[in-house]
């Protein structure tokens, strides 16, 4: 009895010391990692904390906020992709004052302000990472990835010393992904390069590049060797309250326990920034880390969230770049090199120059035309240029310092690598050569493309691994990396049978990608990892997909002319279409996403918003309609509004879409007329003859009808959305403000048309509908009477608004 009592007294007294250590661990963890103010020294700091590791070892001790979290779990196969809370997206750039000021006058014409706040901020030059906070306990770590699904590094980032298990600060909300940078200082870099160094292993090109290819260590004990820091620029999910300002945001922040720079101010207007900008720049080379610009943000949140977000950057922050860096060095020759699409690129070798963090060998010199242009020698000296991520290239040749017997370079007649005889396109700028299917480079290019981290993300596959399959003649496409054996790795030099291991798991994990990663990896001319994730969720389906006209290709939010025709081309190529066969006979992709129908309801104007930009694009590879004996683009003579106008007809008397096209051709022409036939102009609101003949013969279009069953397959379906009219005039119309009103401030006017289902736009286009003019108007007018801009008064506005 007496042996059970001490027992539990043991274990209750290890339970308290546990929380003890948990407690005082965590907070010298703040104090030296966050605050830089250590309190004790390192030896007393590694007795807590071993005197930790045994309790929890001795009594099967565990808990989400140990700081024993930070030692790294067991090593990871691959790391987990998690689709973020709220996206995670990039920032427009802005390479001169010039772009800087245009910034903010959008901002003072949007916010209808004489001017701005903001929040200025460094921009390291890191890798992105959100945490997610439960309680004030790490739940989670995720990189940006493509903005909206990141990788899952939670193990790596726990041994970060700056990456806190458990927040020590009062008042942490319910839910808080803080996002911030993850970087390595200078001195920490040169530190962890000389260790590589001293081992043998291969010194890292730059601290961003270290700090990325840690974060994707597989082994969190390798991660926890490398001196990695985070500071917390902003945060996405935020529960339980609403800061007023982005400023506030970030001392909130701070006060939980999270490590915030130091070096944030709020700036008043354009000079501010710019005296921001300025003073950043002078201090980069004291900061002890890599900083690439600034970033300035709309303190207010209210007014963040009102401007909202275009593509995949928000529309009230920017970041301002430093000017790049530059420096003179010698070109040692000039090499070519293939891509995967065949076009021959001229490399620059130079003399090895450090420019902008990094020591640079090559530089691109683009194509045949920049070559001539620049007229770059072998021999000649010239200065390089490095910005941020941008390739190094060429940006002067001092001809004054060329050897005197240089001669111009000759670009060669046959593909290096093959011997193919090369071809120019039309206008002589790209050469290419035409062997897809037997050149080494293109197939060794296509390859890493489809094996690469947003693509297939097969590990392992990298360039050293596909020279040696390509040569060895272990694959000749894309679908062989799935024919793979064991047998078939063995031989490769540098390839051990753990790694043989790891790389067929991985293509055998790469089967079941998502659709946008198998469009993004079949390299289609044009389509980024964007447009991928676009057409994916516009389709649902590869088949659907590959099927499509470029008409219907169209109706994808961001797809052009000539992206639409490159997307057609591609899946009519007959060598495509057999390998779209093959990957599905060996098991690649998604199953078929399968749309219901009728299940996509989109307002009918969009429907002809599309047609009408299909007709501004109209080229050679669209089909055009027959009306009255003569060929023409789809739409022709019909403008936005006649189009709102057939739009008001059509849901007014049929619904929509649908029911309309049920309709014999007598009943659709008496609708698009407004009820009358006989009369040359309709006698009520109705369209004209002439245009109600170029909308009927759009629908009894065959080809154009094999669109709208295609659309009609995806579950589209256009009408009046929620069975609701159409709104007031103003609504899908943009508008622009300028001068003063006399009785609406302009930022009620922007209310009112916004409520009105209208659009406010910062500065005249050739997409504007109405410039509304008050007093004293700016050049908006002017620009606006030449593009013939219809304009409106205060009292011809309240009367569209209210029509």
């Amino acid at each position: 009895m007496n042996g059970s009592r001490s027992g539990k007294e043991a274990r209750s007294s290890a339970l308290r010391r546990y929380a003890e250590l948990r407690r005082e661990i965590n907070r010298h963890d703040h104090r030296y990692y966050v605050l830089d103010d250590p309190e004790i020294p390192d030896a007393e700091y590694d007795r807590l904390f071993a005197e930790l590791v045994r309790l929890e070892r001795e009594h099967g001790l565990a808990h989400p906020a140990s700081p024993s979290r930070r030692v790294g779990g067991r090593p990871l196969t691959a790391f987990r992709e998690v689709r973020h809370a709220v996206p995670m997206l990039s920032l427009a750039n802005a390479f001169g004052e010039d772009e800087l000021w245009d910034f903010d006058r959008r901002m003072r014409e949007e916010l209808a302000m004489d001017a701005v706040r903001y929040a200025a901020e460094l921009k390291l030059d890191g890798v992105a990472i959100s945490l997610l906070y439960r309680n004030g306990i790490l739940e989670r770590a995720l990189t940006r990835g493509d903005g909206r699904t990141g990788e899952d590094v939670t193990q790596n980032a726990l041994t970060i010393g700056s990456v806190l298990p458990r927040l020590p600060g009062l008042g942490v909300p319910p839910a808080l992904e803080a996002r911030g940078e993850v970087y390595l200082a200078h001195a920490d870099f040169e530190r962890l390069n000389r260790e590589r160094r001293e081992a043998g292993e291969k010194p890292f090109v730059n601290p961003r590049n270290a700090a990325a290819g840690s974060l994707r260590q597989l082994d969190p004990a390798v991660v926890r060797q490398r001196p990695l820091r985070f500071t917390v620029y902003g945060a996405g999910l935020l529960e339980g309250l609403e800061p007023q300002l982005h400023s506030e945001l970030l001392e909130r922040l701070r006060a939980w326990g999270l490590p915030v720079s130091s070096e944030s101010r709020t700036v008043e207007g354009v000079d501010g920034c710019l005296e921001y900008f300025h003073w950043a720049e002078r201090r980069r080379d004291r900061l002890g880390y890599d900083v690439d610009g600034v970033v300035f943000k709309i303190d207010r949140l209210d007014w963040q969230r009102r401007l909202g977000y275009v593509a995949r950057a928000p529309r009230w922050a920017i970041a301002c770049k430093f000017p790049p860096q530059e420096e003179v060095t010698r070109v040692l020759g000039i090499d070519i090199q293939v891509g995967r699409t065949g076009v021959l690129t001229p490399v620059a070798r130079l003399q090895p120059v450090f420019v902008g963090g990094v020591t640079v060998t090559n530089a691109t010199l683009h194509n045949l035309r920049e070559i001539e242009r620049r007229d770059v020698r072998a021999g000649d000296t010239v200065t390089v240029r490095r910005a941020g991520e941008v390739i190094p290239e060429v940006v002067q040749v001092r001809t004054g310092c060329r050897p005197p017997d240089s001669r111009p370079y000759r670009f060669p007649r046959q593909c290096p690598t093959c011997g193919t005889a090369v071809e120019a396109d039309r206008g002589g700028t790209f050469i290419r050569c035409p062997n897809r299917r037997g050149c080494p480079a293109q197939l060794q290019g296509r390859l890493l493309h489809f094996a690469s981290r947003h693509a297939m993300d097969i590990g392992g596959c990298g360039p050293a691994l596909v020279a040696k399959l390509v040569e060895k003649r272990r694959v000749e496409s894309v679908v062989d990396l799935y024919a793979l054996r064991p047998e078939d790795l063995e031989d490769l030099e540098g390839m051990a049978q753990v790694s043989a291991k790891n790389l067929l798991q991985a293509i055998e994990a790469s089967r079941s990608a998502s659709l946008p990663r198998l469009l993004f990896a079949l390299g289609i001319p044009g389509v980024g990892t964007d447009k991928a994730r676009r057409l994916a969720e516009f389709f649902g389906s590869l088949e659907a997909l590959r099927e499509a006209l470029p008409e219907t290709l169209f109706f994808v939010e961001g797809i052009g002319y000539e992206l639409a025709c490159s997307i057609r081309r591609y899946f009519e190529a007959p060598d495509r279409r057999e390998l779209l066969l093959d990957l599905r006979r060996a098991g690649v992709g998604p199953p078929d996403k399968r749309i219901a129908p009728a299940n996509r309801p989109r307002p009918l104007r969009q429907f002809f918003d599309r047609l009408l930009v299909l007709r501004a694009a109209f080229g050679a590879e669209l089909k055009p309609l027959t009306v009255g004996g003569t060929q023409e683009p789809p739409l022709r003579g019909i403008g936005k509004e006649r189009a709102r106008l057939c739009e008001r007809l059509i849901v007014k008397r049929c619904g929509g879409l649908c029911e309309f096209l049920r309709l014999t051709v007598e009943d659709r022409r008496t609708v698009l007329r407004g009820g009358e036939t006989d009369s040359e102009e309709a006698d009520r609101e109705g369209l004209a003859k002439e245009e109600a003949n170029r909308i009927l013969a759009l629908f009894d279009d065959a080809h154009y009808r094999t669109v709208l069953d295609q659309l009609h397959a995806l579950g589209f379906s256009w009408g009046a959305v929620d069975g609701e009219a159409p709104a007031s005039p103003a609504a899908g119309k943009i508008f622009a403000l300028t001068g003063t009103l006399p009785n609406l401030t302009r930022s009620q006017a922007r209310e009112r048309i916004l409520a009105a289902g209208g659009h406010v736009a910062g500065s005249v286009s050739s997409r504007t509908d109405y410039l509304v003019v008050g007093k004293d108007p700016g050049s908006k007018r002017d620009k606006a009477r030449k593009m013939g801009v219809t304009e409106l008064d205060e009292t011809g506005l309240q009367r569209l608004l209210h029509r």
